[in-house]
């Protein structure tokens, strides 16, 4: 029973993570200040290239969070206390993609939202498949 369970828990994880297509969209934020001219990276300029770095790291946070929360679930009751384990564990993904995106000069504006995006978007996907893994559990436990 028991490795039925983290099975489900593992294929709800990664189907909610997965059914998530991570798009780089143009917001109201994301246009260059008159002064940086052309060499800054926004939405409307992006190479492909710069949308697959984007895609790339957000999957591998995504991934990250998905694995620390399959692991914190065995030791934690509180879905919100897992959830913030893996926000913490997984910061240096988000770190690595803050770096990436100034290296190659993208938008500030537009780096500092996407981050927030992904960061944001990830922790309330992974929040709800550990409620629906957890809830499963105690399901399984009350049987």
């Amino acid at each position: 029973m028991k490795v039925l369970h983290i099975n489900t828990i593992l294929f709800l994880l990664a189907f909610t993570v997965l059914l998530l297509p991570v798009t780089v969209a143009a917001d109201e934020t994301d246009s260059p200040s008159g002064d940086h001219g052309s060499t800054v990276i926004t939405p409307a300029n992006m190479s492909h290239e710069d949308g697959n770095l984007l895609n790339e790291y957000a999957a591998g946070y995504n991934e990250c969070l998905t694995n620390t929360s399959i692991q914190q679930m065995q030791n934690e009751n509180d879905p919100r206390r897992v959830v913030d384990h893996a926000m913490k564990a997984c910061a240096f993904k988000l770190e690595e993609l803050d770096q990436k995106m100034t290296a190659r000069n993208f938008d500030p504006n537009f780096r500092m939202g996407y981050i927030h995006s992904v960061s944001k978007r990830g922790a309330n996907n992974v929040l709800r498949a550990v409620m629906i893994g957890m809830a499963a559990r105690q399901d399984q436990e009350n049987e």
